[in-house]
């Protein structure tokens, strides 16, 4: 995967594996005029000779993002999301997308409404998640 390009990638967008050019926000969406979002960022390595991923402290990103979704109550992310499901939901983006080297993952997750102000109580979240080249 030495060619590994994001815009023909699939990702995790709303409760779906899509293709990369289908997991869009509206220009009026609360993550685009407010910035409600939350995210956090890990390390898939591949190790050639066993043939093999690993990815780095997992549970740790998962419970920094479930406080940070509290914090900015985004509640129905940690009623819905168990560690187990992020773990899946993790494993299978990198099996879709064939990973044979170092990547990164980008979690989201951001408030899923339409032009409602800066109010958060009570909107819906939508969980995102894709991946892209560790680089040099």
């Amino acid at each position: 995967m030495a060619n590994f390009n994001l815009i023909d990638s699939t990702v995790y967008f709303r409760d779906n594996f899509v293709l990369f050019n289908q997991a869009n926000v509206s220009i009026a969406s609360s993550p685009v005029l407010y910035g409600l979002s939350i995210y956090t960022v890990f390390g898939v390595n591949w190790n050639e000779a066993q043939q093999k991923l690993h990815t780095f402290r997992l549970k740790d990103h998962y419970d920094r993002l479930v406080r940070s979704a509290k914090i900015m109550d985004f509640h129905s992310f940690a009623d819905g999301w168990t560690f187990e499901k992020f773990q899946n939901t993790t494993v299978e983006l990198v099996r879709r997308n064939h990973i044979q080297e170092d990547v990164l993952v980008r979690a989201t997750v951001f408030v899923d409404e339409l032009a409602v102000g800066t109010k958060i109580h009570d909107l819906k979240n939508s969980f995102t998640a894709y991946i892209y080249p560790l680089g040099e």
